[in-house]
């Protein structure tokens, strides 16, 4: 889950997708390309995500179907796969009614409608909270039940209200980066609001609540008072009032119910992502840096993550670096004396042979420490290393490959859940089974099996229909019987959720941002490794935004908003808080090392540059504890120290060549230590 793993919840007791695209970008390798070529201009095209590795009508009957219930109650429409993963999957799933973040809006399900309001943002030493402000309730007369899941994408959902027939009565509509709510009519129906509505100019109406105003625009409806009379087919349209806003102006440019989210994508030096909304103008909440070619003068709104402008706009757009996806560590700078601690560490390592652990999160840990422990064989031209090394993943790879493995055994194999359309592997670990974290486990898997059928190509056949069916759980990028599009990743958030059904008072969250962009290097990798050039860059795409998000938001943010804040890093964000806490561990070495592990080659994007950032880099390891021996994840926290600069990276090789065998993370090695430290920029 988010670590929702078991553990976090017992601590915290459409139809189609709407990813479309335009037309090809800048094309090139991101893995290859450099901040220095030319950017992607405000006017050059973008393109749908594209690509896939298997065959997604296939998919559900090439494993064995898992015979389970589903892990909580569904509110989903007939045909839809369950939204597992997403800003809004409070509102699918549950008994309880838990609120879901869109940013800006806070929304909870209820009986026949929902609750909708912007949320109140405070500050304090340990977290950045979102807690209700006033509310607008809004409820279908007639409806009977929470609404469902009628339609879903990346970004927005639709949810229908049904009478106690079952009879569709309104569809409600929602989108992240959207500050209003969308009805429309699938049938006559008087929709209610908690407050009334008084006319205002321009033919909106505006419901006041303790100072908070929303804005009604309708069609082919019927206002007054307390209530919305819809045709079918009549829409109304409820957008929040922002700060330091007209309402006459917001209910102007609102216009029609956003019904989906088309998301469209361009990589070259420089990656890009548009987001469109509707077919003509609306209000969109933009984040700053998306707001070029856009009229932002309608106020601000607050949320967790910064401030956002209220703009007029059909889309937004905007554009982060690409980061290189390296295969392997780089030795070639290091000094022979570096060479040659790295080579006695590997025949130590390689010695190992022991069994590695069945579960889906630290068996597929195991796997990448033997897939790194094999690139350094490599790397060093140490063959009979690496062959034994490769023979061990490969074979293990093998055995979890095995599409037919669950049938005679519970451990080292995956199953397929058709109800919630989704790869589950046996066994599970932290919540896996409840599509917790599926990205940082499978994750693993696919870097293992990357760097196993590159260094030998005669285990691909074995192991691609499996490793191909984990990387379509987490990053279809179309909706299909069998997958979800893009599972896990937010477009408009600019990173992925960890948690299956989201079961929490502060919506979503993700806990590792490292091992989020873990997976998207790794999937870039791998599709490489297939030949599926559209996958390889939808996963850069993720991969750089991924990226950028874990710096943004995680490993170093900026919080000079919140100077109640006392720390240097957010260790958990959701949806509606940030905070200096784990699901594991209240140590500050685990807080930081959650951001870092498992240190993959890919992670040198969090090298400071020349602008004396080190100095902020060390001050996050010396909250962490300066990296000591028998802290919790305190191996990744000394590698990360060496990207301070070349006195730091000296001082963490001093360290690392003592650090004691049972202070290294059980995905990690002292060859990877030493190796990671030795290739750190000088």
């Amino acid at each position: 889950m988010t670590r929702a793993r078991v553990a976090k919840a017992a601590v915290a007791a459409a139809a189609a997708t709407a990813i479309v695209g335009l037309a090809a970008c800048t094309g090139g390798d991101a893995a290859q390309s450099s901040p220095r070529e030319p950017t992607l201009s405000a006017g050059a095209s973008v393109s749908a995500p594209t690509g896939g590795l298997a065959d997604p009508e296939g998919a559900a009957a090439m494993l064995p179907a898992i015979d389970a219930q589903p892990p909580t109650t569904l509110h989903v429409a007939d045909g839809i796969p369950p939204p597992t993963n997403r800003w809004y999957s409070a509102l699918a799933f549950g008994e309880q009614a838990n609120p879901a973040f869109a940013e800006p809006l806070m929304i909870t399900a209820r009986d026949g409608g929902l609750v909708v309001g912007l949320p109140t943002i405070s500050g304090s030493a340990d977290a950045i909270t979102a807690t209700p402000g006033p509310t607008l309730q809004i409820h279908v007369e007639g409806g009977v039940g929470r609404p469902v899941v009628s339609r879903a994408d990346p970004v927005g959902v639709g949810l229908t209200a049904r009478d106690g027939d079952g009879a569709d009565l309104v569809e409600y509509s929602a989108a992240a980066g959207w500050p209003a709510i969308g009805l429309t009519g699938l049938a006559d129906a008087t929709v209610l609001v908690s407050a009334p509505l008084e006319r205002a100019s321009g033919g909106a109406w505006v419901a006041t609540i303790d100072g908070s105003r929303f804005v009604v625009v309708v069609d082919r409806a019927e206002v007054s008072d307390h209530a919305i009379d819809l045709e079918p087919g009549g829409t109304a349209v409820i957008g929040a009032v922002p700060e330091g806003g007209d309402a006459a102006a917001v209910a102007a440019a609102l216009g029609d119910p956003v019904e989906a989210v088309e998301v469209a994508m361009g990589v070259g030096g420089i990656v890009a992502t548009k987001l469109t909304y509707a077919d003509s103008e609306t209000v969109l909440a933009v984040p700053e840096g998306r707001t070029d070619g856009l009229e932002c003068e309608l106020g601000t709104y607050a949320s967790v993550t910064g401030e956002l402008h209220a703009c007029r706009g059909r889309s937004m757009r905007w554009e982060v670096p690409a980061v290189a996806a390296p295969s392997s560590v780089d030795l070639s700078g290091a000094s022979d004396e570096e060479i040659d601690a790295v080579r006695t560490a590997l025949e130590s390592d390689a010695m190992e042979d022991a069994e590695l652990p069945p579960d889906t999160y630290f068996g597929a840990k195991a796997l990448y420490r033997l897939a790194t422990l094999a690139m350094i064989a490599d790397e060093l031209r140490e063959e009979r290393l690496r062959d034994e090394l490769v023979g061990r993943l490969g074979a293990a790879l093998t055995t979890w490959s095995e599409l037919d493995g669950c049938e005679t055994r519970d451990e080292r194999c995956f199953e397929y859940d058709p109800t919630m359309r989704g790869v589950v592997g046996q066994q599970p670990a932290f919540g896996s089974e409840q599509f917790n974290d599926h990205h940082f486990h499978y994750g693993y898997f696919i870097a293992a099996a990357a760097t196993a059928v590159a260094l030998d190509p005669t285990l691909e056949e074995a192991i691609a229909p499996a490793i191909d069916l984990l990387a379509a759980d987490i990053a279809s990028t179309a909706a299909s019987e069998s997958f979800p599009a893009l599972r896990v990743f937010d477009p408009f958030a600019g990173h992925s959720w960890a948690s299956g059904t989201a079961p929490f008072a502060a919506g979503n969250n993700q806990e590792s941002s490292s091992e989020a962009v873990l997976a998207w290097s790794a999937l870039a990798s791998w599709a490489r490794t297939r030949g599926d050039d559209g996958l390889e860059r939808t996963a850069q795409w993720m991969l750089a935004l991924e990226a950028d998000a874990a710096e943004r938001l995680w490993v170093a943010p900026d919080l000079s908003a919140y100077p109640e804040y006392a720390h240097e890093i957010v260790s958990l964000t959701w949806g509606g808080a940030r905070e200096y806490a784990t699901w594991f561990s209240d140590e500050p070495s685990a807080k930081l090392g959650i951001q870092l592990i498992p240190m993959a080659p890919v992670q040198a994007h969090l090298a400071p540059g020349g602008d004396g950032s080190g100095s902020a880099l060390t001050a996050r390891v010396e909250e962490a504890g300066g990296a000591t021996p028998g802290l919790p994840l305190a191996d990744y926290v000394l590698m990360y120290s060496a990207l301070a600069g070349p006195d730091a990276r000296a001082s963490a090789w001093s360290a690392a060549a003592t650090w004691p065998d049972e202070a290294i993370d059980g995905g990690n090695s002292r060859t990877y230590l030493l190796a990671w430290i030795a290739a750190a920029p000088r």
